[in-house]
């Protein structure tokens, strides 16, 4: 089996660090908004418990802080705004399905949606928008003040949220190509697909 790195390099080509030569499987990159955080989803090599783990890098000390342990992550995403905290969806068990989660950084996770299955997070401007999927449909909410509400049914995932929170871009796969579409928050249509 190879070996995958995490290297961070300037826009000029240089190499600022390596993370992770010795690991399987990197998802999930994110950075965080002033650049000086990088998140990603990580699967220790050899790992056959299929467990993986959310890490978080400090570009500035090389830092690394584990923020959890888990199955089926999706996400991650930072807050708008310094201090960061970190939101997530994972699977805490192998049986379960995922749900939302939020970490300060280096502090203890803790859990935003029950039930069901919630996933794809990102942290906007209004709160949290989530995929929430259920037996019946499969929506897009948003978490704020510690309540749920459903924006519109979308059959897509959350893949990214303009700063102003307004518009969300949204991929679906079928027939084994990948689909984007363009969702106006403010009047919940689909734009383009």
């Amino acid at each position: 089996s190879g070996s995958a790195g995490l290297g961070i390099f300037t826009v000029c080509g240089s190499r600022l660090g390596q993370y992770f030569s010795s690991r399987d499987a990197i998802s999930g990159i994110v950075w965080s908004p002033d650049s000086s955080l990088v998140a990603a989803i990580v699967k220790p090599h050899p790992n056959g418990s299929g467990t993986s783990e959310l890490v978080v890098f400090d570009v500035a000390t090389g830092q690394l802080t584990t923020v959890a342990t888990g199955y089926d992550f999706s996400g991650p995403s930072f807050s708008p705004t310094a201090p960061y905290s970190l939101t997530y969806a994972v699977a805490p068990t192998a049986e379960g399905g995922p749900n939302v989660w939020s970490a300060a950084i280096g502090q203890t996770s803790t859990q935003l949606t029950q039930a069901s299955i919630n996933y794809k997070p990102l942290w906007g401007p209004q709160g949290i928008l989530y995929q929430h999927d259920s037996s019946s449909s499969s929506e897009l909410e948003l978490l704020s003040n510690g309540h749920s509400t459903r924006l519109m049914n979308l059959s897509s995932w959350p893949v990214a949220l303009s700063s102003d929170g307004l518009h969300l871009v949204a991929e679906n796969v079928a027939c084994g190509a990948v689909f984007a579409s363009s969702v106006n928050l403010a009047t919940r249509k689909v734009v383009h697909q």
